[in-house]
């Protein structure tokens, strides 16, 4: 019996898979889901972005941007990407692409200001945005209002 490629369907439910292991905080299984995600449809940014918010999580941040890079390329335009793309900046201290980024995330999606200004209070030194309480429980999902389902969802 041969094995067929799932690609889209399949890459789409180990994303979910690595978002319930990331919300429960084990990025381990997590990131073995979204690697899966991206091995079986490398053309879907959900994986790219999975991994990347595990990679941000564990302060590999050129790692992180990386995957944000990869995901904002197979959907350009995401205000989610750009925003966390911002937090792997952050973390590296380059505070000119971190604020490109944050900027950018803003103008595609205005109502993300409100968002990020709850999350940005004073931090002790050393300790980034992603360490934020509230930073763990974003719902990775999430995507502007007026951006279309991706083609996998619309299947």
């Amino acid at each position: 019996m041969a094995l067929f490629r799932l690609g889209p369907k399949k890459a789409l439910e180990c994303f979910r898979q690595g978002k319930l292991a990331a919300d429960e905080e084990d990025l381990d299984l997590a990131f073995a889901w979204f690697s899966e995600a991206i091995r079986s449809d490398p053309g879907q940014p959900l994986g790219f972005f999975g991994r990347g918010f595990v990679y941000l999580k564990k302060a590999e941040y050129d790692r992180a941007i990386a995957d944000f890079s990869e995901a904002l390329r197979l959907r350009p335009g995401d205000a989610m990407t750009y925003f966390y793309r911002s937090l792997g900046y952050e973390g590296k201290g380059e505070e000119a692409r971190r604020q490109a980024d944050h900027a950018r995330a803003i103008d595609l999606d205005p109502s993300l200001g409100e968002y990020i200004m709850t999350l940005w209070n004073p931090r002790p030194c050393g300790e980034t945005l992603a360490d934020q309480p509230v930073a763990r429980s974003v719902d990775i999902t999430t995507r502007s209002r007026d951006q279309q389902d991706p083609p996998w969802e619309r299947r």
